[in-house]
């Protein structure tokens, strides 16, 4: 399957993001830093597209620490 052989060539980094997505069903920036250590995703998310991964993202609206509405993107294998 080229999909799996396109996996096996794969970053570090590149490997972990789409385990995560596979596992949790999405990924954001904020859980890619705090949960995989990952400090560009966009850039992981760009080279799994280039790979041939079907990535797709949404816009999500949330709340920061500082009380202020906030926008992020969130990250899902295409698909879910």
């Amino acid at each position: 399957h080229i999909q799996a052989e396109l996996e096996v060539k794969m970053k570090p980094q590149c490997r972990q993001v789409l385990d995560y997505m596979k596992r949790n069903g999405s990924i954001t920036v904020q859980e890619a830093f705090r949960e995989l250590s990952v400090g560009s995703l966009t850039s992981r998310i760009s080279e799994l597209k280039a790979a041939g991964i079907d990535v797709r993202g949404s816009m999500e609206r949330g709340i920061n620490r500082f009380g202020d509405g906030v926008y992020y993107k969130r990250y899902y294998l295409g698909g879910n």
